[in-house]
């Protein structure tokens, strides 16, 4: 094992853009993709954050390139049947929709670089580079029907808690459903409030700031999951405050900017339990790490462990 050496490097991005040569054609549509779908416009960002997870550790990790081809042909043969699928889906006849097309194409190229990838360097290299190389798949765009899911999921979730916030602040409401029939005004909680695009953003982050200031996997996971939940709680007072707005001002807040552009102003408040969360994870993790036991002292010259009997010799 060696440093880094930029020759290797220089060697591995080579495959990769061989890779993405080969694979052009479903490239450009990955890249084409978040011009059009503004729910996971997030995508183009994964890779550069994925070579910065790595690239900031490089001097602890134990750089070794392969001598052998590696165990590479489980993603390699994924990687072709997420192609066939692309192929499919543009020129046999069989179109997909936009989002699952580009699915096949992410997935086909993400598992393409992690057959190169394993090809390229040593085990022990992998296991070091697992996280950054497997957060590639947030660049993989949610299938129509795990989007739909997702949607529908946060939408219910979010009405079951703006009705305990409703109660909560006492403010006066009939519930139907996914309906609130409000002092002067009905809402209702639509597919497009579910908050899933900022969810997702939230979700990312978590990943990246988890890897990146704490140390146990346990931890890390339940700071991912806490930001779905956190991401529930937004959207829900969102909620909160434009019927609020409504009630107390007049229907007509409804259309105010509140709502159409305050999304950024409630996930930065997101941001503040979401923060604190992490700091309470990681005080937890300094606290529960064991200290090191001393050293037993090696016995000095002309001494005697404690108990030890001497003995004469002639």
């Amino acid at each position: 094992m060696d440093p880094v050496s930029a020759a290797d490097l220089k060697g591995f991005g080579r495959r990769i853009g061989w890779l993405l040569l080969i694979l052009c054609v479903p490239f450009l549509d990955w890249a084409r993709y978040p011009w059009n779908h503004d729910i996971q416009s997030y995508i183009l960002l994964i890779p550069a954050i994925s070579a910065y997870l790595a690239w900031i550790n490089k001097d602890q990790i134990l750089w070794g390139r392969r001598t052998d081809s590696g165990n590479w042909k489980g993603w390699g043969v994924a990687a072709v049947c997420f192609l066939a699928g692309y192929v499919i889906s543009k020129w046999a006849g069989m179109p997909l929709k936009s989002t699952d097309a580009n699915t096949f194409s992410a997935a086909a190229i993400v598992c393409g670089v992690l057959a190169v990838a394993r090809s390229w360097f040593l085990d022990a290299t992998l296991k070091q580079l697992r996280f950054p190389l497997l957060f590639l798949f947030f660049a993989v765009p949610l299938p129509d029907f795990a989007l739909t899911a997702a949607e529908v999921g946060l939408q219910h979730a979010s009405a079951e808690v703006t009705a305990w916030f409703f109660n909560l602040t006492g403010l006066g409401h009939l519930r139907s459903g996914l309906i609130f029939q409000l002092p002067g005004i009905q809402i209702m909680v639509a597919q497009e409030c579910s908050g899933i695009r900022s969810t997702l953003v939230l979700l990312v982050t978590s990943a990246a700031a988890g890897y990146l200031f704490l140390r146990h996997p346990g931890n890390r996971l339940l700071f991912v999951l806490s930001t779905i939940a956190i991401g529930i709680v937004r959207n829900a007072f969102r909620i909160t405050v434009i019927s609020w707005l409504c009630v107390e001002i007049g229907p007509h807040m409804i259309h105010s900017i509140v709502h159409k552009r305050g999304g950024p102003i409630f996930f930065a408040l997101a941001l503040i339990p979401t923060v604190l969360f992490l700091f309470l994870l990681r005080r937890w993790e300094s606290k529960s790490k064991k200290p090191t036991p001393p050293a037993s002292n090696a016995a000095k010259p002309g001494t005697q462990p404690p108990g030890s009997r001497s003995v004469a010799t002639s």
